[in-house]
């Protein structure tokens, strides 16, 4: 595979990440970085993503700065030229996103891909494949529960709500990634507990109806107490041949009227080996760029995941259901 340039915009908390990634690759050339608050060693440093992008050569350019700069930012990089691969989620608002995908467009020979790097852990891939061999059987019900304490690094503590501004992007693409299928509708609720130290809303209950007309039922808490789940969250799921379910990277299965139980990968107490999602993220972004091809993770594929967050955030607004999409 030839090297690739990149140009990494955002040095923060996943900057570094991501540096520390791109180090470890002899197919990967950092072209430079972008920092106001921290000067990074090495290549040429930017205080300033514009001028960075203006004046970079870099076939490529990582996004990684503060969300309500996303849009511009891939928007400047696909007009000047470079391949984009930007942290979720890629964008704040509708308008943004409609933005990045009029300049997407317009470039169809570049690659802008979202990093949602959750698609890529082995647990998720081993469900997807076993919830589309039918050897489940039809399914007839999914949970979705995700519980955390606070993390109020980031300028998550006076977020309106960090839960769907910050995380929820991830568990809402996983569910259209395992499923094959886009959302319809949804109907969502948010509170805040008392004893939560955001200013704002970090839990949400969201009932989602998927085109395949499956039901999803998503349970949230950025303020949890108790066991927590994984960053993954805990996966229920209701199959005509009995329950599967994903907690911490383990699967279990409780056949139905004592039946056979389907051979799965990661069935039982054996633990999935880890691997580097990071590292998978840009094996993905990479191959598109030089095959020509479209990652999973288009923006054009990760549109409809902003849509159904951009719909729960309506539903908790309008307290009704609200239809998904433009």
């Amino acid at each position: 595979m030839r090297q690739l340039s990149v140009l990494v915009l955002g040095v923060g908390r996943w900057g570094r990440q991501w540096l520390e990634v791109l180090a470890g690759r002899d197919d990967v050339t950092v072209a430079g970085t972008v920092s106001r608050h921290q000067e990074v060693p090495g290549p040429r440093h930017y205080t300033d993503y514009r001028q960075a992008i203006a004046e970079s050569d870099a076939d490529a350019v990582l996004v990684t700065l503060p969300v309500h700069l996303h849009a511009d930012a891939i928007v400047r990089s696909v007009q000047a030229g470079k391949h984009v691969l930007c942290e979720k989620p890629a964008v704040r608002s509708r308008q943004g996103l409609a933005a990045v995908l009029a300049a997407a467009e317009k470039r169809p020979d570049l690659v802008v891909m979202v990093a949602q790097n959750y698609r890529r852990r082995p647990w998720a891939i081993a469900m997807r494949s076993l919830l589309a061999d039918g050897s489940l059987g039809a399914v007839g019900h999914i949970g979705l529960r995700f519980s955390q304490p606070e993390l109020l690094e980031g300028g998550r503590t006076d977020m309106q709500n960090p839960l769907l501004e910050d995380m929820s992007i991830h568990h809402l693409d996983l569910l259209r990634y395992l499923t094959g299928s886009n959302a319809a509708e949804v109907y969502a609720r948010e509170y805040r507990p008392l004893w939560s130290r955001y200013r704002g809303a970090p839990c949400v209950d969201a009932i989602v109806t998927l085109e395949n007309g499956l039901l999803v039922s998503y349970t949230g808490s950025w303020a949890a107490r108790g066991r927590n789940t994984s960053w993954d969250g805990d996966y229920t799921i209701e199959c005509e041949r009995g329950v599967l379910t994903m907690t911490d990277g383990l699967f279990s299965f409780d056949p139905a009227t004592g039946g056979d139980i389907p051979q799965m990968p990661g069935t039982g107490s054996a633990a999935i080996a880890p691997v580097s999602d990071l590292e998978r993220v840009l094996d993905v972004f990479q191959n598109a760029v030089v095959t020509g091809g479209e990652p999973d993770t288009s923006i054009a594929d990760n549109s409809h995941s902003m849509e159904l967050l951009f719909a729960v955030q309506d539903s908790v607004r309008l307290r009704r259901p609200v239809h998904v999409g433009p």
